[in-house]
């Protein structure tokens, strides 16, 4: 119940300093059982559900008390999926509620209906192709929080006292604004990833500036057309003509809603406004080329590789370059081959001269029975 600012601000830290903490953890542990396995560290899972169900239990049965270390990470994923769920299953309850729609149901059955349906829709990681179904919605749930995150910011710094803004300004100037800062960085996007030049990192940032100072020299003077047009008596200073068209709008939304969550600094508005929509676009963008597998420029000798790779093959390029390394292993390997070879032929004779003989025990063992 505390101010929504300060309770983010601890949130962020404790979660970053957890993270920190658990990378010591977590890589220390993986040190170990390469180090264990005789194995170089990124030949040990590193992420994903191998890590977790895999690599780290093989490393807590390690340990003294092994079993009872593994059964309390599997119960601290337990309490980790129940709190996960809390948080996102509240969320959703708490719009519905608001809606609407949802105004015609008791907070029950709103609860009731979601819980249902989530419990639906997680029988689908229950299955055989559970592991798929988990790598699908994770890969382009991360697309989907992209755009959700940038409408809300949208929604927040440029749509809220936009209406506002037109009557203050003018609707061409704030269309001018809006079209010159998101068509700036959107065209710049496309030059730092969909251009195979080596100059695309400077091509990006060149095109940038362009267009962004083209595009506000147009605003600007549209702007001045407007104070120009108002009464000499109503005539505003430039200076508050650039407020209201920078930071007006998210500032009286951020004043409106410190009545509810208490005290927000200057700088959210900001960066709802003026710097989140940008980098999620850029991030956006990036994702997007790595998904269709377009060529990216390598800006920072970044290696854009598909999602699935083909591992068959490269296991056994590894396998002939490891025994042309190593040619002692590979004469090892082949009489040891040899050996099974010779084992397995005189279990065959064995078995081929002892059935005869089992035959004619049985058959001996018949007659005197008969007899």
């Amino acid at each position: 119940d505390g101010p929504a600012f300060q309770n983010s601000i601890i949130i962020s830290i404790c979660n970053s300093l957890f993270s920190f903490i658990t990378g010591f953890a977590v890589f220390a542990g993986l040190g170990y059982l390469a180090y264990q396995e005789g194995v170089e560290l990124d030949k040990v899972a590193v992420s994903g559900p191998t890590l977790l169900f895999g690599a780290y239990p093989v490393v807590l049965a390690t340990l003294p008390g092994g079993i009872h270390w593994v059964r309390l990470l599997f119960f601290t994923l337990f309490l980790l999926g129940i709190d996960s769920a809390f948080g996102l299953v509240d969320a959703v309850i708490t719009v519905t509620a608001d809606s609407v729609p949802g105004a015609n149901f008791s907070r029950r059955q709103i609860v009731s209906g979601w819980c249902i349906l989530g419990f639906l829709i997680g029988l689908l990681y229950a299955t055989d192709a559970g592991f798929r179904f988990l790598d699908v919605f994770d890969f382009y749930i991360n697309f989907l929080v992209i755009i959700v995150g940038l409408f809300e910011c949208v929604a927040v710094g440029w749509i809220a006292g936009l209406e506002q803004q037109c009557k203050e300004l003018g609707s061409k100037t704030m269309l001018s604004y809006i079209f010159t800062t998101f068509g700036s960085i959107i065209a710049a996007s496309g030059v730092w990833f969909g251009s195979e030049s080596g100059n695309a990192l400077w091509g990006g940032f060149v095109t940038w500036f362009v267009l962004y100072l083209t595009g506000m020299a147009v605003t600007l003077f549209l702007l001045k057309k407007t104070r120009d047009s108002m009464p000499e008596e109503t005539q505003r200073s430039w200076k508050e003509l650039l407020y209201t068209l920078y930071f007006k709008n998210v500032q009286d939304y951020v004043e409106k809603i410190k009545k509810q969550i208490g005290y927000m600094p200057f700088i959210w508005g900001v960066l709802i406004k003026h710097v989140i929509p940008p980098v999620l676009i850029v991030v956006f963008v990036l994702a997007a080329t790595i998904l269709v597998g377009a060529a990216a420029p390598n800006l920072y000798n970044w290696t854009f590789a598909p999602q699935v790779e083909e591992k068959f093959p490269v296991e056994e390029s590894e396998s002939e370059s490891e025994e042309q390394r190593n040619p002692e292993n590979k004469a090892q390997a082949e009489e040891s081959d040899t050996v099974e070879k010779s084992v397995a032929e005189h279990v065959d004779v064995a078995v081929a001269v002892a059935e005869p003989v089992a035959t004619e025990t049985k058959a001996d063992g018949e007659a005197e029975a008969v007899a």
